[in-house]
């Protein structure tokens, strides 16, 4: 994972910040390296399913940042159940909107409550909890018939999952139009495909539990004595700023313990060729 960018907005900024917001957004984008659903099961040490029931944003410190604690009901754990799993999982994610602040991770799935996130965790994380960011977070959505379907959502954007291909990928399908698909290429590297069928519906979750399941039982297992996707503590130390040699400088000037430097060339005698001595009065005198 390279280049992941975590934003902060206000509401209350005025427009021309948050252009450059939006700028730098668009210039610092995250390229993600896909990951074969291989390389996401051994990653994860627990995949769970599960329907979100609460989000609570607050301030965190040390350092100074934006988190939210969401808590899931109605788990199902396709990997890593522990003896003492629950049916609630709760999971700290960085990011959320507390007063008029809100704080983002690039390509991060947001999670929101009524919706249900099959979720592919890390065992410890530093960056976000869910393995390759937004590609091991799947939406299940019901259709019109009340049929479970996976999608895949970043900034917005909802993508059809196909399923699993033969290369052991997760395929998306293409969007419909030129623009969305090259913006989706371009921020994600998907493995985008163009189904048969303009009108083909996304994976079936049963389906695609199915396709998973070999590879989730075949996977790294970490032996985890505590739920997956911890936040790991990192130890800040705060360091004194150096002044330069030319801040201490002027500092020293301003204090009065150094005198205040001549103009260049000041005070030093110039000796000129034979000849050319300057002349006194006495001699301007005589002429």
């Amino acid at each position: 994972m390279s280049g992941t960018l975590i934003r902060w907005t206000r509401r209350a900024c005025a427009a021309a910040w948050a252009l450059c917001a939006v700028c730098a957004l668009t210039a610092q984008a995250s390229t993600v390296v896909p990951m074969d659903v291989k390389t996401l099961a051994d990653d994860a040490g627990q995949v769970v399913v599960g329907r979100v029931a609460s989000v609570r944003s607050y301030w965190a410190d040390n350092p100074r940042r934006i988190e939210s604690e969401v808590t899931l009901e109605r788990v199902d754990y396709l990997k890593g159940r522990l003896a003492d799993s629950s049916d609630a999982f709760t999971l700290i994610v960085p990011g959320g909107e507390v007063g008029k602040m809100r704080m983002t991770v690039c390509c991060a799935p947001e999670l929101h409550v009524g919706e249900k996130w099959m979720l592919f965790l890390l065992p410890t994380y530093h960056t976000f909890p869910v393995v390759g960011i937004f590609q091991g977070a799947f939406l299940i959505q019901a259709d019109a018939d009340g049929v479970e379907r996976v999608v895949s959502r970043t900034h917005g954007v909802e993508t059809p999952v196909l399923g699993v291909g033969d290369d052991g990928f997760v395929q998306y399908a293409a969007a419909e139009t030129a623009d969305a698909r090259e913006q989706l290429v371009a921020a994600h590297n998907m493995r985008l495909v163009t189904p048969q069928s303009r009108s083909a519906s996304p994976v079936r979750y049963t389906d695609f539990v199915k396709q998973l399941a070999p590879v989730l039982t075949a996977s790294r297992d970490y032996a985890l004595t505590a739920p997956a996707g911890q936040p790991r503590i990192v130890q800040y130390q705060a360091v004194p700023l150096q002044m330069s040699r030319m801040e201490k400088r002027r500092e020293a000037e301003r204090s009065g313990d150094e005198p205040r430097p001549e103009l260049r060339g000041a005070g030093k005698a110039r000796k000129l060729p034979a000849g050319n001595q300057p002349k006194t009065a006495g001699e301007e005198g005589q002429r």
